[in-house]
């Protein structure tokens, strides 16, 4: 969806971008992607890329104005995504910038199950995964860009990956 999201020919920064794998899809629909991240890329997949930790302030190299910032599982692994928001929105914002961001959702049935039944446990995968630092709600992530004085347009939740939790079976 984040993919789709991206207009053809967008300058495009894509934070936390791992490997460039989405940078790699995006340059199929001719953009150009700055892609940043503290784990190094693949150079063959992503435009530019500047290797930064994302809990630091941003590097001047990615400052400037783009059509798109994606922040793709990006703000739980953060200190301060507040902190973080507002450096994003003092250097590299602009009113015709779109962000696609996205976050694991606390709230979730399957994480209110768990609760219900005493289980908060964190692991090595999903919205419990030990590198989340933050946890939010639809509500909490609202609340946050909205104070950080973004506007948000669409809120849009994304199915659990079932088959993959659960085998590929009727069930999920």
């Amino acid at each position: 969806r984040a993919i789709e999201a991206v207009a053809k020919d967008a300058r495009v920064l894509d934070l936390a971008c791992g490997q460039g794998y989405v940078a790699a899809e995006l340059r199929k629909k001719g953009c150009h992607v700055t892609g940043i991240d503290r784990e190094p890329a693949d150079p063959g997949l992503i435009d530019r890329f500047i290797m930064h930790d994302l809990d630091a302030a941003l590097p001047a190299e990615v400052r400037g104005s783009y059509d798109f910032i994606l922040g793709l599982d990006c703000l739980e692994h953060l200190d301060s995504p507040e902190g973080f928001l507002a450096d994003l929105r003092s250097h590299c914002y602009s009113e015709k910038t779109t962000l696609v961001f996205t976050v694991p959702n606390i709230g979730f049935l399957a994480m209110r199950l768990g609760l219900l039944m005493g289980q908060f446990n964190y692991g090595r995968r999903g919205i419990l995964d030990l590198t989340h630092k933050r946890l939010f709600t639809f509500r909490s992530f609202l609340r946050m860009l909205e104070q950080e004085g973004y506007r948000v347009d669409k809120l849009r939740g994304i199915p659990a990956p079932y088959p993959k939790a659960m085998a590929n079976s009727g069930f999920s």
